[in-house]
């Protein structure tokens, strides 16, 4: 047996209100109290920005994306120093501007003395050069012994290798008076920075005559000499076929 029929206007009354369901749930439903159609027709992002409506297209970026990198180098003081002292090594024009504007930048104390320690082996005048090379005969030139290697290895860089040749027997001769003033690692480094910037054969006959001629040399250091010329030997018997009296090793 069925229910008591609904009054007709009851009837009515609910068709109405199912119609008006349907209705609203195909209707889109409003975004943060915005309706999605209306949000939908508003330009957004970089069309919006190019309209002319005040924001410049070309700098737009979305909300939640990371700014663009910064593009070009960003180096440190001490980085920008070693590219001033490269670029002087190598003879560019103008190189005294380029290292004079680098000192005027530098704000660490220490740093600007040692670029400023460090000038004349940078320069392009052999004699400025070789001036600092003979100071370095007193022990009192030598005390800070990072920049004393630092400049031997700029005076003795394989691009001036000939105009610091004149000097490699005097480097080689100071060797054992470098040991009884300096650091225990002073004397190998010494040799180091005197030699690997030199490949030729004339080079490798002043080592190998400074040994020859010094048969009581002390042993420690006849072994840190032969070490540190090991490849200048090499490179002399490879490129310039020479046949010095230093045994291979």
């Amino acid at each position: 047996m069925s229910g008591p029929s609904l009054p007709h206007h009851g009837r009515r009354s609910r068709r109405v209100l199912c119609r008006g369901a349907r209705a609203e749930s195909r209707e889109p439903r409003a975004e943060h109290g915005g309706n999605l159609r209306q949000r939908e027709t508003q330009p957004t992002g970089p069309t919006h920005q190019a309209s002319g409506e005040g924001i410049d297209a070309s700098t737009y970026r979305p909300p939640g994306r990371p700014a663009r990198p910064t593009l070009g180098p960003s180096l440190t003081e001490v980085q920008y120093t070693s590219l001033a002292e490269a670029l002087a090594i190598r003879g560019v024009a103008g190189a005294e501007s380029i290292l004079d504007e680098q000192e005027s930048r530098i704000t660490n104390p220490d740093r600007l003395a040692r670029l400023r320690f460090m000038r004349p082996a940078l320069s392009a005048d052999p004699a400025r050069r070789d001036s600092l090379f003979r100071a370095f005969a007193s022990v009192e030139n030598r005390r800070r012994e990072s920049w004393v290697l630092d400049a031997m290895s700029a005076i003795n860089h394989p691009l001036r290798a000939d105009a610091a040749l004149p000097n490699l027997r005097a480097s080689l001769e100071l060797v054992e008076e470098i040991q009884q003033t300096g650091d225990i690692f002073f004397p190998l480094r010494w040799l180091n920075a005197t030699l690997d910037g030199h490949h030729s054969a004339a080079a490798a006959d002043q080592v190998d005559q400074f040994l020859r001629e010094h048969p009581d040399y002390p042993p420690r250091l006849r072994g840190k000499m032969l070490q540190a010329a090991d490849d200048l030997f090499r490179s002399a018997r490879i490129v310039n076929d020479w046949n010095g009296t230093q045994p291979e090793r």
